[in-house]
């Protein structure tokens, strides 16, 4: 490969290495499962320096023992913990996945509400939608950390709710506060003649509420 070539393929690599680093800092900040899915943009690095171990005449043997390393140190013990599990996902994939919590809530939200009514879940439970079956008020159906991220994804949220004024609101609360904005929430619930209709425990400490709004 000509020099030129080598050049540019080391700076692209240095670079993407660089990115790569920057974007995993951004986005795995709170939730590491979002800076995880740009790792594998390091494989290719990786495989490059074993690759480079193997083309030096006095270190043959440095790229099997690379690879060696990169096995046993970052591949080998997440399969272990894989599989250790495995077994009792198996032995449970016929058990309910939904907390009797959540469950309730659901049951709820479909008692209380038509199946065109819409409503809004505050925070990061999407799966209240597909329980009930119900649409979501806003196209940011869930906005947390994506609202912490960008506030301006926030104002947009509560622009689709002074429009849309779903029937019912859901919250998760933890020491008697939402997940993003608690006071812009509890004024907008104010404003509108929300009322509190439920309120269960969620966790260890958190609390899961229902608001509906109270039609004319």
């Amino acid at each position: 490969m000509c020099t030129f070539k080598k050049k540019l393929i080391g700076i692209t690599c240095l670079s993407s290495l660089l990115l790569t680093l920057l974007l995993i800092c951004v986005s795995g900040q709170t939730y590491g499962h979002y800076g995880m899915v740009l790792v594998p943009v390091v494989v290719f690095h990786i495989a490059s320096l074993v690759s480079l171990g193997e083309k030096q005449e006095n270190c043959r043997g440095l790229g099997v023992i690379l690879a060696v390393y990169f096995i046993a140190v970052m591949i080998v013990p997440d399969w272990i913990v894989q599989l250790k599990s495995t077994g009792t996902y198996f032995a449970e994939r016929n058990k309910p996945q939904i907390s009797a919590t959540l469950q309730e809530i659901c049951t709820f939200i479909e008692t209380n509400t038509e199946v065109d009514e819409k409503i809004s879940v505050y925070g990061n439970y999407d799966i209240i939608y597909v329980l009930t079956q119900r649409q979501h008020a806003s196209k940011y159906s869930y906005q947390s950390p994506i609202g912490s991220v960008n506030p301006a994804i926030m104002d947009a949220y509560f622009s689709d709710l002074e429009k849309e004024l779903p029937r019912m609101i859901v919250t998760i609360e933890t020491d008697g506060q939402f997940m993003n904005q608690t006071d812009r929430m509890r004024a907008f619930l104010s404003d509108n003649e929300y009322t509190e209709e439920k309120r269960l425990l969620y966790g260890a400490d958190s609390e899961i509420l229902v608001y509906q709004r109270q039609l004319p």
